[in-house]
């Protein structure tokens, strides 16, 4: 099995593989009820529905989403090593899923829990499923602050550090983390997305980018 997971496309990765292995699978999380192997678990799970579902798309079938009992269930029954090696195959599936869906129109929709993702919105909500769970696992880390900045309006400025989120207005100072448009800025807020990607600009990172997205993302 082609286990290569593209880092390009999931540049995430690398910080959540080393955050899970420089733990032990029963540690505990800030998110209360799971431990890091639960994240491992549903990580390999989003990665294999995110796969399906999409892949049935190119090839011109729709099928529902399963939900996370059902996609997580057998991921549960397996070992330790086992469950590794299976986020690692679904981590490398995906990316070719996503990399064979470069060829669709980046509009395109397809159904996804009862609602609708574009195409290039798949690896992207695996990137952001990869910095929440991340910071999951690594909430005790120093804090993270960002500013998301629209012409004509005060920045939103976030804060985010172990249990605690803030979001707040401010006078525009220094360098934004995320910059865009009001009509977007607003979406955004609302935890929506625009349908362009490249109305939203930034240059902090797709760590930090991540983690913001998240943030905003309310799902």
């Amino acid at each position: 099995m082609n286990r290569r997971i593209d880092s390009d496309r999931f540049p995430e990765w690398g910080p959540f593989a080393d955050a899970v292995q420089r733990r032990r699978p029963d540690a505990g999380t800030w998110c209360d009820a799971w431990t890091v192997r639960d994240i491992v678990v549903h990580q390999a799970g989003n990665a294999e529905e995110l796969a399906r579902v999409l892949a049935a798309h190119l090839e011109g079938e729709a099928i529902g989403t399963r939900g996370f009992d059902e996609r997580e269930g057998p991921l549960r029954a397996l070992n330790d090593a086992d469950l590794w090696d299976a986020l690692l195959e679904r981590m490398a599936g995906l990316g070719r899923v996503a990399a064979a869906a470069d060829e669709v129109p980046r509009d395109t929709d397809v159904a996804w829990t009862g609602r609708t993702m574009k195409v290039p919105w798949f690896a992207e909500h695996m990137r952001e499923e990869l910095v929440l769970h991340g910071w999951d696992i690594t909430g005790d880390d120093a804090a993270a602050r960002a500013r998301v900045r629209a012409p004509g309006t005060e920045d939103v400025v976030l804060g985010a550090e172990a249990g605690t989120t803030t979001i707040e207005l401010a006078e525009p100072e220094g360098a934004a983390t995320l910059e865009t448009d009001p009509a977007a800025h607003v979406l955004l807020l609302w935890g929506r997305k625009p349908a362009d990607p490249s109305r939203i600009r930034s240059r902090v990172g797709p760590e930090t980018l991540g983690r913001v997205r998240c943030l905003l993302s309310g799902y």
